[in-house]
């Protein structure tokens, strides 16, 4: 195999490489707009029952994606005791029991 053949394979290799990487990007966007399709909630609205207790208010940081039924998850950031949003976020304990924040803000 001469320079040029080799050369040849290399660019083969890269657009592939290429072509995949534009099929990963193109997959992170339906899983995001599936999610957020499939979510009752946005990102920054306050819910309970995210938690085991189901009382606790937190604040939506994130919609994910998940391949089985309700098709996504909830990041969130607890409610502190001051009233502020906790730095560190939490996940959703069971999505079906979220329900908005009826509580004070």
């Amino acid at each position: 195999m001469n320079d040029a053949e080799i050369m040849e394979l290399v660019d083969e290799v890269r657009r592939c490489e290429r072509a995949v990487q534009q099929a990963k990007n193109a997959l992170e966007i339906a899983k995001r707009d599936a999610a957020v399709a499939a979510c009752p909630y946005k990102e920054g609205d306050l819910v309970s029952g995210w938690d085991r207790d189901g009382t606790s208010p937190a604040k939506v940081d994130k919609i994910l994606f998940t391949p089985s039924y309700p098709y996504y998850d909830l990041r969130v950031l607890p409610i502190t005791e001051g009233g502020k949003p906790s730095r560190r976020h939490r996940y959703a304990y069971n999505v079906l029991d979220v329900t908005p924040y009826e509580g004070d803000e």
